[in-house]
């Protein structure tokens, strides 16, 4: 239907709801925690690259976020902090506000590089990469919000390409891509087999016991 966001149960039941119209070249990035609406990266015509909320209910009007060349956005699980990385300074490094943000409030996260946050299931770390190393600062956010200094938890190689090539599982563990994966040359080929069914069959037939 010329495009745009789309809202649909799972299960493919009920009507197809239209949240954000074709005017925005749309890419869902992440749910709010509470499930209230979502947030979504987008490059309307005549604009650039911009983050934006958009809820489930109600009159779906976007609300562009106010992130200055934000790029590769992360929401804490309480859903009341936004992690993202901005090259505003001419280098990619990690700045965090709250959401929403009202007073328009932000926080500089690291001073020497850092890309793709990711939060920590309860919130009191920030994962995010630099270079090849994955890094981590831990986050207070009461009684006022306060980050440490990164630190290292290891080193890669590592994909470090345009946008996040990696994920935190709930339980701490981290799910990396090393290089190679997009490359020509990899270590491992791909083989496709055709007429695997065919094979199987002859090697063990349905009457065979």
């Amino acid at each position: 239907d010329n495009g745009g966001l789309f809202l649909r149960s799972a299960d493919g039941s009920g009507r197809v709801e239209r949240l954000v119209s074709s005017e925005f070249g749309t890419q869902p990035y992440f749910e709010l925690p509470d499930r209230s609406g979502l947030v979504f990266a987008a490059s309307r015509a005549g604009s650039p690259f911009a983050f934006y909320s958009v809820s489930v209910d109600g009159d779906h009007v976007p609300t562009k976020l106010d992130l200055h060349n934000g790029f590769v956005a992360a929401i804490s699980a309480d859903g009341k902090w936004f992690a993202y990385s901005s090259d505003e300074t001419g280098n990619f490094e990690i700045y965090v506000q709250p959401y929403p943000n009202p007073d328009r409030e932000k926080w500089r996260i690291t001073s020497n590089g850092g890309r793709d946050p990711v939060w920590s299931a309860d919130g009191s770390e920030l994962y995010y990469q630099n270079d090849t190393t994955v890094y981590a600062s831990a986050i207070t956010t009461e009684p006022a919000f306060a980050a440490a200094p990164g630190v290292p938890l290891f080193d890669g190689p590592y994909i470090d390409s345009l946008g996040r090539w990696y994920d935190v599982a709930p339980d701490g563990r981290f799910l990396m891509v090393k290089p190679g994966w997009l490359s020509a040359a990899r270590d491992t080929p791909l083989n496709v087999v055709l007429n695997w069914y065919e094979e199987l069959r002859q090697a063990a037939p349905a009457n065979r016991r």
